[in-house]
This record gives C-alpha cells, sequence and structure tokens, in this order.
C-alpha cells in the first residue's frame, strides 16, 4: 500500500494540528502551519525571516521559570537541531498585540537515513493555566495571611478577652460577699446579671476558640464506639426538667475518627435533641446507623421543635440560631463544631425537620479504608438520591 504524501498533502496536515508548528534546518525556518503565525502574530511567514537567533530576538523569548532571557544554545529548537528532545516552557511576545504569552516548546530532531536534516517545534498557548496557577498561588497566599490574622485574633481572644472577663465576673462576686447592708435587693439582681452575663461571655469565648482549633488539630484516628460515647454523655447530663426524655441509642455503632472530636459530635448532636425536646409532654430521642450506599449514616433523631425548613441553610453557620434565646438558651456554635468535624474527617452532615415535627441530623463518616484515600482530598458528599435512600 502506497503511504508517501504529497506536499500539499504534508501541508493540509501541517494545518490540521491543533498546535503551533513550525519546521527548520539550521540555516533557518522552513515551513509552519498558520496556527503559529497566529500565535505570533504575523500575517505571512516572510515576516519570520531569518535565523533562529533572529526569531528568537523578534518575539523576545525567554524561559518562563526565571522570566530572563534564553540563550542561543539553550533555545529548544537549536538544541533539537543538535540531536536532543526538549520540553520548555517560555514566554514570548505576540508581535501584533505587544502581550507576552505562556507557551510549551516540546522540540524534537529530525532525522532521515540515520542523517540530522533539522527539527519540529510544537507551541502550545498555556497562558490561562499559568495565570490560573497565579491565580490560585495568589489565592493561597491570600488564605495563609488571613489563616495568621485568625491566629493572632484568636490569641487576643484567648488572652486580652478573657482576662479582663474573668476580672468582672471575680470583682461583681467580691461585691456580693461584701457588707450586704449597703447593697439593695435591686442592685443585688443586677450584680447576679453581670456575673451570668459574663459567664456566658466566658463560655461563648471557650466555644469560639474550640471552633478555631478544629481546622488545624492533628487527628488521632482510631476505632471509636459512638455507643458508648452516647451512653456516657447521657450519664453526666445533667437534666433540668421533670420530665426525662426516652432516649434509645442503637448498640455498637463503631467508626473511624478521632474520638475526642467525635465525642464533641455525639455530645451536642444528643444534648441539642434534648434541649429541643425538652417542652415535649413526651420527649424521645433516638440516635442509630443506617447503611448508606457507600458508606454507615448515623443519625439522631428527636420529636421536638424541630425548625423551618427554608432556614436550613443556616442550620450549620456560626452564631445562626433558628430559635430565639427565650425559648432556647445556645450560643449557635455546636452546630458549627459538628459540621467543621464531620468535613475535616472526610464526611457530611446535614438535618431533616419541620416546625414542630421533630428532627433528625444525619452525618456519614469514611472508614479506616476509605480514609487512607481521602487525605488531602476534598470532603466526601452524599448526592441528593443517597440523601433521600438513607432518610427514607
Amino acid at each position: 500500500m502506497k503511504s508517501d504524501f504529497t506536499a500539499e498533502q504534508l501541508k493540509a496536515i501541517l494545518e490540521s494540528v491543533h498546535d503551533a508548528v513550525y519546521i527548520g534546518a539550521k540555516n533557518g525556518m522552513s515551513t509552519c502551519n498558520q496556527q503559529f503565525l497566529d500565535l505570533l502574530g504575523c500575517k505571512e511567514i516572510s515576516t519570520l525571516s531569518g535565523g533562529i537567533e533572529e526569531l528568537n530576538r523578534k518575539i523576545n523569548s525567554r524561559l518562563a521559570s526565571t522570566g530572563k532571557r534564553i540563550s542561543q544554545e539553550n533555545e529548544p529548537f537549536v538544541r533539537a537541531l543538535k540531536g536532543t528532545k526538549v520540553v520548555e516552557e517560555l514566554v514570548i511576545t505576540n508581535l501584533k498585540t505587544g502581550k507576552d504569552m505562556f507557551v510549551r516548546c516540546a522540540a524534537s530532531p529530525i532525522s532521515l537515513n540515520n542523517e540530522l536534516i533539522g527539527a519540529v517545534a510544537v507551541y502550545t498557548d498555556i497562558t490561562e493555566k499559568k495565570l490560573a496557577e497565579k491565580r490560585l498561588k495568589d489565592a493561597i497566599k491570600e488564605v495563609e495571611t488571613v489563616n495568621k490574622e485568625l491566629q493572632a485574633f484568636t490569641y487576643a481572644v484567648s488572652h486580652d478577652l478573657k482576662s479582663p472577663l474573668s476580672s468582672i465576673y471575680g470583682l461583681a462576686a467580691l461585691l456580693l460577699k461584701s457588707d450586704e447592708s449597703q447593697i439593695s435587693d435591686k442592685d443585688k439582681y443586677m450584680i447576679n446579671l453581670i456575673m451570668q452575663s459574663s459567664e456566658k461571655l466566658g463560655k461563648l469565648i471557650n466555644q469560639m476558640l474550640q471552633l478555631a482549633k478544629i481546622s488545624k488539630i492533628e487527628f488521632n484516628y482510631t476505632s471509636v464506639n459512638l455507643s458508648n460515647i452516647a451512653h456516657m454523655v447521657l450519664d453526666n447530663y445533667t437534666f433540668e426538667h421533670k420530665t426525662k426524655p426516652e432516649v434509645e441509642i442503637e448498640e455498637n455503632m463503631t467508626a473511624y475518627g478521632d474520638e475526642a472530636l467525635l465525642h464533641s459530635v455525639v455530645q451536642n448532636l444528643l444534648t441539642n435533641a434534648i434541649k429541643y425536646s425538652s417542652k415535649r409532654p413526651n420527649p424521645k430521642i433516638k440516635m442509630g446507623v443506617k447503611e448508606g450506599k457507600e458508606k454507615k449514616i448515623f443519625y439522631v433523631e428527636d420529636n421536638g421543635v424541630g425548625f423551618d425548613p427554608d432556614r436550613i441553610d443556616d442550620l450549620f453557620k456560626p452564631f445562626k440560631r433558628l430559635h430565639q434565646n427565650s425559648e432556647f438558651a445556645g450560643s449557635g456554635i455546636g452546630l458549627s463544631t459538628v459540621k467543621r468535624i464531620i468535613e475535616r474527617h472526610g464526611g457530611h452532615v446535614w438535618a431533616d425537620g419541620k416546625l414542630g415535627k421533630g428532627a433528625t441530623f444525619y452525618f456519614s463518616l469514611p472508614d479506616s479504608q476509605q480514609m487512607a484515600h481521602l487525605k488531602d482530598r476534598e470532603p466526601y458528599i452524599l448526592s441528593e438520591e443517597q440523601k433521600d435512600k438513607v432518610s427514607a
């Protein structure tokens, strides 16, 4: 079968290549495709007449890594003419627009009958890729700056705010212990309000500090029995209402993660369920596990006051509360802490609920084998279809 191409056919093949291509020998360029002319901003090949050195001077060819002008002996096409395959990232100037462009130049020698007769260079425009990399680096740098500022803020919160707050509480307590004949009942009431507010603010500061630490804490992964943690939380909980809830905990629920942080998750979800079902005549709470399509789905369910589904986006945001403080006391930090812990484990958390009809909070966690593949990757997110299956 005849496989030789005519000069016209070879030209057509060259023009069909998506990237910019030029072919030449030691004395200069032999041919190129239209894409190469467009890349350099030329109308015709005669504009590029002259040797390789002259061409590089015209387009101001520089190394992308350093920004320095590329020397004649290190130019990819020249090296290819000496028999070396070269891939190099360059910066060139478009002759028409005067704008710099990032290009990837892959140059290879051309041999015929074991004789080196020239070289071919393929230029790929990578300007958008390099600009995207720069934007990413700038964004990372900005995030690092913000993190440093947050660390400074955390330090200020933990030292500059907690110290005077402790003084306010302590001085108020001393006033109550002073000569009571000089303090009216109204004064005592106000001093008690100062102490209660100081104590509440102190707890809020501690919760904020805990939330900030989760982002940088190093996890100690192990097999964790969530059932045991749930029983421990209930045993240590002080029930403030006469009617204790009926609590059902599924036994032998195990997960893989940091035990201390998962304890915080279970504690937050269970105590929330107790609080928001406390005004029901027969409060009921259940913690269990369902087998999802790819992993276990844990849940905490209650028959409490529930929440407005239209405000579900605010549910896991810091300081966003779906109920007035006069109804149920709280800081609005607990569910944000749950979300951050679960997502740092590579899992996902969500909720279902309706006003007056209770709520169910779900969270998924990778097992030990999945965790090995999830490190340094995005948190696992359930599809809507998967959520429907496990919530049914």
